[in-house]
């Protein structure tokens, strides 16, 4: 028991009269060593701090994009909703929406119809994609 209390002592001893790690070192470079930590924090932080404001601008320009296509198919569905109107429409009814010919009436072409049947097809085709525009 005696050699219990010769080691509690040693240890205790030990303990107040050696110095403690850290307070060993001179009062200015303790200051010096902390000054280094916060301009490396300081550093770390401008350098997050462009990140971000890249990040930032590139958010905002990949939203004007998602704006820009959403328009776009926004047209492109307003025109695809013509196009099935246009194939829902009865046989009957006629593309410019004008009331079909009486039976006894005498039925020619009107001009414009004419200069539709000197184009070739791809001319015709592509004139009436433009008239529905």
């Amino acid at each position: 028991m005696k050699s219990f209390w010769v080691s509690i002592t040693l240890a205790l001893s030990a303990f107040l009269l050696l110095p403690m790690p850290g307070l060993s070192e001179s009062l200015p470079s303790r200051i010096q060593h902390q000054r280094n930590k916060v301009a490396n924090k300081l550093h770390h932080e401008g350098v997050l701090t462009t990140t971000i404001s890249t990040f930032n601008n590139r958010i905002s320009g990949l939203q004007g994009d998602i704006r820009g296509l959403q328009q776009r198919e926004e047209r492109i569905q307003s025109t695809l909703d013509q196009k099935r109107a246009e194939l829902a429409r009865p046989e009957c009814e006629r593309p410019d929406r004008r009331t079909a010919a009486a039976e006894d009436e005498v039925v020619r072409a009107e001009a414009r119809e004419l200069q539709l049947r000197l184009l070739d097809c791809e001319e015709v085709l592509d004139g009436l994609w433009n008239r529905s525009v």
